[in-house]
């Protein structure tokens, strides 16, 4: 019975060294494990860093953009209102001109019909001073 128990004792301890062998290979692995964990929560943790950089310095450039656009607004308001004024001048121009080019056509044919009606003057005064100089003047000399 000795033998027994002392076989019994042997694969007892031998158990216990099995045990012992497995818990401390559960806790190296456990330790890796929670090494692993740690650097990829470190590189989760640094690449979000880098990713909220990012973000922060995308904001500010869609800030700065939407400013500009602000301020594009307002310059095409102001060019609007420029482009309205100008077309409200040449508008104006144009139907000046249009009164301008009328009352030229009618002084023309005024002018036209004032050298006809001079025409006729001059050639009356023509037909006079020929008779002068031919019937009056050879008379009086």
């Amino acid at each position: 019975m000795a033998d027994i128990n002392s076989e019994i004792l042997a694969l007892l301890a031998e158990s216990l060294r099995a045990a012992d062998r497995d818990r401390a290979d559960n806790a190296f692995r456990f330790e890796r494990l929670t090494q692993v964990m740690t650097d990829g929560f470190d590189r989760l943790d640094r690449r979000l860093g880098e990713t909220n950089d990012r973000l922060d310095h995308l904001t500010g450039r869609v800030d700065h953009l939407a400013e500009e656009v602000s301020e594009l607004k307002v310059d095409m308001r102001e060019v609007k209102a420029e482009i309205q004024e100008t077309n409200r001048r040449l508008s104006n121009t144009f139907d000046q001109t249009g009164r301008l080019t009328e009352n030229a056509t009618a002084t023309h044919l005024k002018v036209v019909q004032l050298e006809q009606e001079l025409q006729a003057v001059k050639s009356d005064y023509s037909q006079r001073i020929h008779t002068l100089e031919t019937i009056v003047l050879p008379k009086a000399s």
